[in-house]
């Protein structure tokens, strides 16, 4: 029997996105906000290909690196773009002015424009708004030719199929994260330590992280490799050079009290991004930032499962070490020394003025039979007084830094958590597979 199959095929157009730029009085959080949004809307377009400004950065460092260091294998140049869009953004007022253009490459034509105004805490939210009346029309859908297939029922092969050879793990450069506006140290740490782990619990990946590669090549012989500087673009050559199969770049934005991260998964040897992730959220004390980490490899890498026996998400050892007791135990050390030694110097002075008071007692009794100077039992009263009261403040000074140091207990970094985020992460095992050839 013959069923006849149409088949029919539409083709994206390819996009590109430059910078978006900021007026004067906008912050570079904001700027990247809005960009941030663009992009993730533009992406979600069915008929629409995006290249952004940073991914042609990333293409041609790559090729260039690749041509420096004498490498082959397959690449793509990617789509040539047929327009570009280009935003700008201004406040004035406390509103925030953000205009789009879609321009025809190479005549500048205006192809479509879009303006929204919103307050700043909208401004995470205006990409839907113009990717709407930027995006180009669908292109038309192609019928290909009319082909036939015979349904006729075939013979089972019951031979077994051949087994696949085992799929060579994809190599990954992990870039350090990219963050604008005031993020806590802390918090950018943890979360650029806790990005390499997540990645590694993925099956078939192997990873290295930007402190690795800084570990592994000492700056001198970084600019032999590609005659690059340290920067984010620098980092991105040496991973090429390394022969690494993917890039993954993170921007991390905060703005007022709202973060907005942004995820690219970048394919080194076609030139393309294969996933992104966009999300915002509320800054609360730094755990939300570890909290993203785990749908965040989801989403890069949907087609790798977890290793067996891994758990989606950071240790908790880490979030432990976010926000870790305020104290060194430095300072319970001294102040619990310190309630020593006031005790030790109270003791002492209690027992000179026993001595005093035994001297005063024995002058007292030989004033019976004897007469003695008014003015040395006048003296010997007034020294033991003092002690009395010297000791006095000296036992009480120890009580309130005894009790100081016993509260101190619940609050002291008893595992060195507060330092742990200061180190740089350590050579992984997944670096042992590095080869005289700089090959991972």
């Amino acid at each position: 029997m013959l069923l006849p199959v149409l088949l029919v095929a539409g083709e994206p157009e390819p996009l590109g996105l430059e910078p978006v730029t900021a007026g004067p009085r906008v912050t570079a959080a904001q700027r990247k906000l809005v960009e941030q949004s663009l992009e993730q809307a533009l992406r979600a377009l069915p008929h629409v290909t995006i290249a952004s400004h940073d991914e042609v950065k990333d293409s041609l460092a790559a090729a260039r690196s690749r041509e420096l260091m004498g490498m082959s294998g397959p690449s793509s140049a990617g789509p040539v773009m047929t327009s570009v869009v280009r935003a700008s953004v201004s406040v004035s007022n406390g509103t925030f002015h953000v205009e789009a253009r879609r321009l025809r490459v190479g005549t500048d034509e205006v192809l479509a424009r879009a303006v929204v105004d919103v307050k700043a805490s909208a401004l995470g939210q205006v990409g839907p708004t113009l990717a709407s009346s930027l995006a180009p029309a669908p292109l038309p859908r192609k019928e290909l030719p009319v082909v036939t297939a015979e349904l006729t029922p075939k013979p089972i092969d019951t031979a077994p199929a051949p087994v696949p050879a085992a799929e060579r793990p994809v190599r990954v450069a992990l870039l350090d994260v990219r963050a604008t506006g005031e993020v806590p140290s802390r918090a950018l740490v943890a979360l650029d330590q806790s990005l390499p782990a997540e990645l590694r619990k993925l099956e078939r990946v192997s990873v290295i992280s930007a402190a690795e590669l800084r570990d592994l090549l000492s700056m001198e012989r970084q600019k032999q490799l590609v005659g690059c500087s340290e920067d984010t673009a620098c980092m991105m050559e040496i991973a090429a050079a390394l022969d690494a199969d993917e890039l993954v770049s993170v921007d991390l934005v905060l703005v007022g009290q709202r973060y907005a991260l942004s995820s690219r998964r970048f394919d080194l040897r076609a030139g393309r991004v294969r996933q992104t992730y966009l999300e915002q959220f509320e800054a609360r004390d730094g755990e939300e930032l570890l909290a993203i980490v785990g749908p965040l490899a989801t989403t890069l890498y949907p087609e790798r499962p977890l290793r067996a026996g891994r758990t989606r998400g950071v240790d908790p050892s880490v979030i432990r070490r976010l926000n870790p007791p305020p104290l060194s135990p430095w300072v319970f050390g001294i102040t619990t020394a310190a309630a020593v030694a006031a005790a030790g110097v109270g003791l002492g002075v209690t027992v000179g003025r026993l001595d005093t008071f035994t001297q005063y007692r024995a002058l007292l009794d030989t004033s019976v039979t004897t007469p003695v100077p008014g003015t040395s039992l006048t003296q010997l009263e007034a020294r033991a007084q003092t002690q009395q009261t010297l000791s006095t403040a000296l036992f009480i000074g120890a009580g309130v830094l005894a009790t100081a140091a016993v509260v101190q207990i619940f609050f002291t970094d008893w595992r060195g958590d507060r330092g742990a985020l200061q180190l740089s992460v350590g050579i992984s095992p997944s670096l042992t597979s590095l080869a005289v050839g700089g090959r991972l």
